[in-house]
Protein backbone atom coordinates (compact mmCIF):
# COMPACT_ATOMS: atom_id res chain seq x y z
CA UNK A 1 0.00 0.00 0.00
CA UNK A 2 1.37 3.41 -1.22
CA UNK A 3 1.60 6.40 1.33
CA UNK A 4 -0.53 8.59 -0.28
CA UNK A 5 -2.51 12.37 0.20
CA UNK A 6 -5.05 10.55 1.81
CA UNK A 7 -2.97 8.80 5.08
CA UNK A 8 -1.23 12.19 5.43
CA UNK A 9 -4.84 13.77 5.55
CA UNK A 10 -6.15 11.13 8.32
CA UNK A 11 -2.90 11.16 10.23
CA UNK A 12 -2.87 15.06 10.84
CA UNK A 13 -5.87 14.94 13.74
CA UNK A 14 -5.13 11.89 14.90
CA UNK A 15 -3.17 11.36 18.26
CA UNK A 16 -3.90 7.61 18.13
CA UNK A 17 -3.31 4.86 15.55
CA UNK A 18 -3.77 1.25 15.24
CA UNK A 19 -1.64 -0.09 11.99
CA UNK A 20 -3.61 -3.52 11.07
CA UNK A 21 -1.06 -6.16 9.36
CA UNK A 22 -1.24 -9.24 7.99
CA UNK A 23 1.24 -11.75 8.82
CA UNK A 24 3.73 -11.80 4.80
CA UNK A 25 6.66 -10.13 4.01
CA UNK A 26 5.27 -7.35 1.98
CA UNK A 27 2.34 -6.09 4.90
CA UNK A 28 5.11 -6.04 7.26
CA UNK A 29 7.66 -3.68 5.53
CA UNK A 30 4.80 -1.29 4.30
CA UNK A 31 3.03 -1.41 8.16
CA UNK A 32 6.76 -0.78 9.06
CA UNK A 33 6.78 2.52 6.84
CA UNK A 34 3.60 3.32 8.31
CA UNK A 35 4.83 3.16 11.96
CA UNK A 36 7.82 5.30 11.24
CA UNK A 37 5.89 8.09 9.45
CA UNK A 38 3.34 7.69 13.22
CA UNK A 39 6.17 8.43 15.06
CA UNK A 40 7.73 11.01 13.10
CA UNK A 41 4.14 12.63 13.98
CA UNK A 42 4.35 11.80 17.84
CA UNK A 43 1.71 9.10 17.46
CA UNK A 44 2.39 5.87 19.30
CA UNK A 45 0.44 3.25 16.70
CA UNK A 46 -0.46 -0.13 18.14
CA UNK A 47 -0.35 -3.22 16.09
CA UNK A 48 -3.29 -5.79 15.18
CA UNK A 49 -2.54 -8.68 13.20
CA UNK A 50 -4.94 -9.88 11.07
CA UNK A 51 -6.03 -12.97 8.62
CA UNK A 52 -3.40 -15.28 10.73
CA UNK A 53 -3.96 -19.14 9.63
CA UNK A 54 -2.54 -21.19 12.18
CA UNK A 55 -1.27 -24.17 10.62
CA UNK A 56 0.72 -22.04 7.96
CA UNK A 57 2.78 -20.12 11.18
CA UNK A 58 3.22 -23.56 12.60
CA UNK A 59 4.44 -24.84 9.22
CA UNK A 60 6.67 -21.30 9.28
CA UNK A 61 4.63 -20.99 5.74
CA UNK A 62 3.26 -17.54 7.41
CA UNK A 63 4.83 -14.84 9.42
CA UNK A 64 3.94 -15.47 13.53
CA UNK A 65 2.57 -12.48 15.79
CA UNK A 66 6.22 -13.04 17.82
CA UNK A 67 7.87 -12.61 14.64
CA UNK A 68 5.88 -9.28 13.74
CA UNK A 69 5.97 -8.02 17.03
CA UNK A 70 10.06 -7.79 16.77
CA UNK A 71 10.57 -6.14 13.73
CA UNK A 72 7.97 -3.71 14.37
CA UNK A 73 8.70 -3.14 17.75
CA UNK A 74 5.15 -1.99 18.91
CA UNK A 75 2.40 -2.81 21.17
CA UNK A 76 -0.05 -5.55 19.74
CA UNK A 77 -3.28 -5.25 20.66
CA UNK A 78 -4.86 -8.11 19.17
CA UNK A 79 -5.04 -10.99 16.49
CA UNK A 80 -7.40 -11.92 14.38
CA UNK A 81 -7.63 -15.23 12.62
CA UNK A 82 -8.39 -16.03 8.97
CA UNK A 83 -12.51 -16.44 9.03
CA UNK A 84 -14.73 -17.74 6.50
CA UNK A 85 -17.72 -15.32 8.28
CA UNK A 86 -16.00 -12.37 7.39
CA UNK A 87 -16.73 -13.03 3.62
CA UNK A 88 -20.80 -14.06 4.71
CA UNK A 89 -21.50 -11.22 7.15
CA UNK A 90 -19.90 -8.83 4.38
CA UNK A 91 -21.67 -10.20 1.37
CA UNK A 92 -25.37 -10.13 3.44
CA UNK A 93 -24.52 -6.93 5.69
CA UNK A 94 -24.55 -9.20 8.92
CA UNK A 95 -22.06 -7.26 11.58
CA UNK A 96 -19.59 -9.64 12.42
CA UNK A 97 -19.07 -8.88 15.82
CA UNK A 98 -22.89 -9.57 16.42
CA UNK A 99 -21.95 -13.35 15.52
CA UNK A 100 -20.89 -15.09 18.41
CA UNK A 101 -19.71 -18.16 16.79
CA UNK A 102 -17.27 -16.08 14.39
CA UNK A 103 -14.15 -15.97 15.35
CA UNK A 104 -12.87 -13.10 13.63
CA UNK A 105 -15.77 -11.06 15.81
CA UNK A 106 -14.97 -12.69 18.90
CA UNK A 107 -11.25 -10.98 18.19
CA UNK A 108 -12.69 -7.80 17.07
CA UNK A 109 -14.85 -7.68 20.39
CA UNK A 110 -11.72 -8.36 22.56
CA UNK A 111 -9.77 -5.77 20.99
CA UNK A 112 -12.49 -2.80 20.91
CA UNK A 113 -12.49 -3.53 24.92
CA UNK A 114 -8.92 -3.43 24.46
CA UNK A 115 -9.22 0.14 23.10
CA UNK A 116 -11.72 1.43 25.58
CA UNK A 117 -9.36 0.68 28.51
CA UNK A 118 -9.38 -2.98 29.74
CA UNK A 119 -5.51 -3.59 29.07
CA UNK A 120 -5.76 -6.68 31.13
CA UNK A 121 -7.74 -8.73 29.04
CA UNK A 122 -5.76 -11.65 27.39
CA UNK A 123 -4.58 -11.63 23.68
CA UNK A 124 -6.03 -14.73 22.37
CA UNK A 125 -3.61 -16.83 19.84
CA UNK A 126 -5.62 -18.66 17.27
CA UNK A 127 -4.77 -22.17 17.52
CA UNK A 128 -4.49 -25.07 14.90
CA UNK A 129 -7.60 -26.52 14.08
CA UNK A 130 -5.54 -29.25 12.21
CA UNK A 131 -3.94 -30.22 15.45
CA UNK A 132 -7.45 -30.47 17.30
CA UNK A 133 -8.80 -32.69 14.48
CA UNK A 134 -5.31 -34.86 14.23
CA UNK A 135 -6.02 -35.25 18.47
CA UNK A 136 -9.57 -36.52 18.00
CA UNK A 137 -8.61 -38.89 14.81
CA UNK A 138 -5.78 -40.44 16.50
CA UNK A 139 -8.51 -41.06 20.09
CA UNK A 140 -10.68 -43.02 17.48
CA UNK A 141 -7.96 -44.75 16.20
CA UNK A 142 -8.56 -43.32 12.33
CA UNK A 143 -5.62 -41.14 12.61
CA UNK A 144 -2.11 -41.99 11.29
Amino acid sequence: AGIERGFENSVVAADEAVVICTPDVSSVRDADRVIGLLYARSITPKLVVNRIVPDMVEKGDMLSHIDMVDVLSIELIGLVPMDDQVVISTNTGAPLVLQKKSMAGTAFRRIAMRLNGMTDLPIRVPKSQERFWKKISTRLGIGK
